[in-house]
């Protein structure tokens, strides 16, 4: 579906209030579309409430910026009526079904819906039935509906509402502006996701009772103690890869060797590489501490023992992901950055442990587990990479760019966010040529952070279409919640582990 007929944007809201999300997705299309963007209230309909226990849970777990939840007054703004719905895109966001404001004369109302009905309260569904939100968008016209944008969605935390829905609501943000965009400039989208799961039964009264009466005071508990008591936290596992063949592979926890760590850290982002004969561990190392996360190497020898850790990077802002590889006689790191809003390339001045800052690649961009990739048979870089704005999740999307030159300028993909899935979007390691395949190793965060992992089979990728296919899952097992990182080189191979352990101060 192409606009020819609509000039300009409509974002139709309720009469008296609407959440935060509205007026900044208002803010957005006028940044990004080159037409007139209006906020506009319609009356003759019954405002949205707040959720039971909402104001509770906002004193108790106050929702850090942007907080997409508050409410705001809509009583400033024009009424619409159906003229001024005429020859325009409409963003409906009143909660009313697309038929019952679709104006006579040329228009296209494109409207949310969250696990299939138009109040984004339903997310509590997911939550009473412990299963993914789905966001969908329609466009209808006065001849046709089209299903424009499918999205399965990651919780944050289960336990509690607002931070889900502030999460569906940021994505939201990013999913209509993607849609406007395509709608306004035939830019392509993505292809659309289905529901997971009917996530649609209402939560009932002992939903909310449960929730005041046992959670919610649970949770204060556990915020006061977790500081002395215990935590759930990461540790690196390592074996002998000279059988292994991703993604066919036994991931079993006891078929590794597990790195110990202090109590007061833990280690997680392996990255194996070799050079010059000999075969280094690179990982994030995380001091519970500080709250902020390095980058440490150790020393892999021939016969599988891996050397004390000694520190390789370190900036004043948080390091993870240390993406290690080999370029035109040189070697380079891409850490992750996000907590500086960048995307930042080093390279080795003294291997493995003197690090020299060589360019910025991108900047004013929060980029989880950017994993550059150089396709010799087009002569293109590539970078995957979980991008997080207006305070979304950085489990469930995955954005691509690309570049002629390592040191840039880096481009997005034309479908950006080209997948929504907690399934298998945020990369997990480097990728594979096997056989002839491109594989790709993602994060499986469908039932937390890190939960699993997921092998992805690369069919398609130019700067305009990308496709792939999941062609393998691992959980982990015996004791251990998450497994997120699988990396290989020098005859080794090695993941990293979620598990609770007890921690002493």
């Amino acid at each position: 579906m192409r606009l020819t007929q609509c000039d300009h944007i409509v974002v139709l809201v309720p009469p008296d209030r609407v959440r935060k999300w509205a007026l900044t997705l208002a803010e957005i299309l006028r940044s990004k579309v080159r037409l007139p963007v209006t906020l506009l209230r319609q009356t003759g309909m019954a405002d949205p409430k707040p959720l039971p226990c909402e104001a509770l849970e906002r004193r108790l777990f106050p929702l850090p910026r942007p907080d997409h939840t508050v409410w705001m007054s809509t009583r400033g703004l024009a009424e619409a009526d159906d003229r001024s719905l005429q020859q325009t895109l409409v963003v409906n966001l009143t909660e009313l079904a697309p038929s019952d404001i679709l104006p006579r004369g040329p228009a296209v109302v494109v409207t949310p819906a969250f696990n299939g009905k138009y109040s984004a309260d339903a997310l509590i569904g997911s939550l009473h039935n412990h299963e993914m939100p789905h966001l969908s968008l329609s466009a209808v016209t006065t001849d046709t509906t089209q299903l424009l944008h499918g999205a399965n969605l990651t919780m944050h935390d289960r336990n509690l509402i607002l931070p889900v829905l502030n999460a569906v609501l940021a994505r939201a943000i990013t999913v209509i502006t993607q849609a406007v965009g395509h709608l306004t400039k035939g830019t392509p989208l993505p292809e659309p996701s289905c529901a997971t799961l009917d996530a649609g039964r209402p939560a009932n009264l002992h939903f909310w009772f449960r929730r005041a009466s046992r959670i919610y005071p649970r949770m204060a508990l556990h915020r006061l103690v977790r500081h002395v008591l215990h935590t759930g936290d990461w540790c690196i596992a390592y074996r002998r890869a000279d059988r292994a063949e991703p993604p066919d592979l036994d991931l079993t926890p006891r078929t590794f060797s597990v790195i110990p760590s202090a109590y007061d850290r833990f280690y997680a982002d392996p990255m194996l590489f070799h050079h010059d004969g000999e075969t280094t561990l690179f990982f994030e190392d995380y001091d519970y501490g500080t709250g902020r996360g390095r980058i440490s190497c150790a020393a892999v020898s021939e016969g599988g023992r891996v050397g004390e850790p000694r520190e390789a990077l370190s900036r004043p802002y948080h390091l993870s992901y240390p993406f290690v590889f080999s370029h035109g006689g040189a070697i380079f790191m891409v850490p992750e950055t996000s907590a500086n809003r960048t995307v930042e390339l080093y390279q080795a001045e003294a291997f493995p442990d003197r690090w020299t800052l060589r360019a910025i690649l991108m900047d004013e961009i929060e980029v989880a587990d950017a994993t550059p990739f150089f396709d010799e048979n087009t002569g293109l870089w590539w970078l995957f990479g979980t991008v997080t704005e207006f305070g979304s999740s950085s489990y469930d999307s995955l954005s691509i760019f690309f570049s002629e030159n390592l040191e840039g300028p880096w481009r997005p993909h034309v479908m950006n966010p080209v997948k929504f899935d907690p399934f298998s979007s945020r990369p997990a390691g480097p990728l594979i040529r096997q056989d002839g395949r491109l594989l790709r190793p993602a994060q499986d965060s469908s039932r937390g952070y890190g939960s699993g992992l997921a092998w992805c089979e690369i069919r398609e990728l130019t700067p305009t279409s990308f496709r792939e296919e999941v062609v393998a899952r691992h959980i982990p097992s015996s004791g251990y919640r998450g497994l997120h990182t699988y990396t290989r080189g020098g005859g080794f191979e090695a993941v990293d582990f979620q598990r609770r352990r007890w921690r002493h101060i």
